[in-house]
Parts: structure tokens; sequence; C-alpha cells
């Protein structure tokens, strides 16, 4: 299964709509030559300002996330830096296709953490000037939100109809 992602602000392929976000790289106002809408399956929203908290939960607040995924102390730290904010989009969207497909723990989901930290230290800035204060409940609310399959995702099933009844029997 391919699911394309795509900032809710600028829906192009889920229904041709059009905006300003913050997740560089994606939702352009347009399909670029390299997606091939043909082997897409689903079209997923993702709000930008969750990819931009995901960030500053990945980024500054590892002892909680640690935590929170019940891992050791300094277990995460060495990842913390590998991800931006369209490699959050990208893990959002990835954790949510599986609870919407119903995948569990036995299944595999893969995804791409396509940027890093380094261009979005503003963006963090910003963001706490927007949100403050940002207290323990809060960011384990937003960690929940953020990086757990619940609720329902906006998704879209793409698939030829002879594709989704094959599946169906």
């Amino acid at each position: 299964m391919v699911c394309a992602l795509e900032p809710k602000e600028c829906s192009t392929l889920f229904n041709n709509g059009l905006g300003r976000h913050r997740i560089e790289g994606i939702g352009d106002k347009m399909v670029t030559l390299n997606h091939n809408v043909l082997t897409t399956d689903y079209v997923q929203l993702i709000h930008d300002d969750d990819c931009v908290i995901g960030l500053e939960l990945l980024q500054r607040q590892i002892p909680l996330v640690e935590r929170l995924l019940g891992l050791p102390k300094g277990r995460f730290g060495t990842l913390h830096e590998l991800f931006g904010i369209s490699g959050v989009c990208n893990v959002r969207g990835a954790v949510r296709l599986a609870g919407y497909l119903g995948l569990g723990r036995g299944d595999n989901v893969v995804t791409i953490a396509t940027d890093g930290f380094d261009r979005y230290p503003s963006v963090l800035a910003n963001l706490e000037g927007r949100m403050s204060p940002l207290d323990d409940a809060k960011l384990s609310g937003w960690f929940k939100t953020i990086f757990l399959p619940v609720g329902a995702p906006e998704i879209l099933d793409v698939r030829p109809a002879e594709q989704k009844d094959a599946c169906s029997h």
C-alpha cells in the first residue's frame, strides 16, 4: 500500500484544495512529476501544526517522550536530530495509516524521515511563543494525539473499485 501525505491546509490530491502550510516539500499546490498517482492507494491529510508540535516533542522533550514510549533514559537521545517537520509528518502518517488499516504489533509500516532538525530552530521558537506554557500535561496530550493511532484520520481511498472489491473477499 502507498499512502500520499498532504498538508490539510493545502489538500491538492485529496480535494483539489489550495493554501499555505509549514511542511516544506509537499503539498505545493500541484502534483509533482515524480509522484506516480497510479501507484497511490490512499491520500491522507496531516495538519501542519501537528508536525511542528511533533518536532517539539522529538527534539526538545526527549525525557518525556522516552517515558511515554517506555524507553530507558538516554535511548532516544541519539535519534532526535534526525527528524524535521517532513520526517515527523511521515511518521505521523504511518502511525495513522496503520491504525486506519487495523494493523497490529506484528505488522510493518515503512516510512522515511526525509529531513533533519538543522533547519527548524526558529520554527520551534515560534511554536513556543504561540503555545506557551508547555507543561507536561499539555505535552503528554499532544504526544498521544500525534503519535498514537487515535481518532479517525482524514484518509481517502483512491484505489480502483476492482482492487477494493478484491481486498474485501
